[in-house]
C-alpha cells in the first residue's frame, strides 16, 4: 500500500470487498489491522456489515448499561450519539480497537446513506492512525458502493477456486470505471504454503466455519 499510486496521497481508511461470500475478506481485514498494529499504529477495526455482522464472531456483544446491543447501527439510528461508546479494546492486541456492526436494522441502504456515517468516519480519522472497514461483498448487495464514499483504499478479494473466471471482465469494469475508490485485488487461498499466520480469529467470511 505504501508504494501505490492512489488519487490521494494519506491513506488511512481501508475497506474490504468482494464478490460473494467465502472470499476470505473478513480474514484480510483482520489480519491486516493485526499487521498494522504491530508497526506500532493504533488500528480501528470495523464491521459495516449491517446485515450479518461477521466481524463480530468471536468478540464479546458489546452492551450498553441498560443491557442493549450496540454497534455502528446504534450510532447510525441516532441510539447512540457518543463514538466512544461503540469502541472495544482487543483484549490480544493493545492497539487495535474494535466497533461491531450493531443489531441487524429494517433498513440498512438507508442508514448507510445517512450523513451520520461520514461524521463518524470524520470522528474516527482523528482518533486513529488507520480504520480498517470489512464490508459486505460489492456483487451482492448495494451498500459496498454506497458506503464506499468513505474510504481512501478498496481492496477487493478474490478467493482462488471460488470465483468463476468468466466474472473477471465485471471486476475489470468495476475498476475501469472507478465505482470503487482507489480499488486494488488481493488474490487470497492461492495455496501456496506460505504461513505468516497472525491467528486473528473472527471468522473466514460468511458463516463458512467448515473451510480451513
Amino acid at each position: 500500500m505504501d508504494f501505490m499510486r492512489v488519487k490521494q496521497d494519506n491513506i488511512k481508511v481501508i475497506t474490504t470487498t468482494s464478490t460473494s461470500v467465502g472470499s476470505g475478506k473478513t480474514f484480510v481485514s483482520s489480519n491486516l489491522a493485526a499487521s498494522l498494529a504491530m508497526t506500532g499504529k493504533k488500528v480501528l477495526l470495523m464491521d459495516m456489515d449491517i446485515r450479518k455482522g461477521t466481524l463480530g464472531k468471536g468478540v464479546d456483544t458489546h452492551k450498553n448499561i441498560e443491557g442493549y446491543d450496540i454497534g455502528l447501527t446504534s450510532y447510525l439510528s441516532k441510539i447512540v450519539t457518543k463514538v466512544e461508546s461503540l469502541i472495544i479494546q482487543d483484549q490480544d492486541y493493545p492497539n487495535i480497537d474494535i466497533i461491531r456492526s450493531g443489531p441487524e436494522p429494517p433498513n440498512p441502504a438507508e442508514l448507510l446513506l445517512s450523513p451520520r456515517l461520514d461524521e463518524l468516519i470524520r470522528e474516527l480519522r482523528e482518533m486513529y492512525d488507520f480504520i480498517v472497514i470489512d464490508n459486505v461483498p460489492a456483487g451482492m448487495v448495494a451498500d459496498a458502493m454506497i458506503s464506499n464514499r468513505v474510504t481512501d483504499l478498496t481492496l477487493y478479494i478474490i478467493r482462488a477456486g471460488k470465483m468463476d473466471r468468466r466474472m473477471l471482465p465485471e471486476i475489470e469494469q468495476l475498476y475501469r470505471e472507478e465505482r470503487l475508490k482507489n480499488m486494488a485485488v488481493i488474490l487470497n487461498g492461492t495455496g501456496s504454503g506460505i504461513g505468516y499466520g497472525y491467528g486473528y480469529g473472527y471468522g473466514y467470511g460468511y458463516g463458512n466455519d467448515k473451510d480451513k
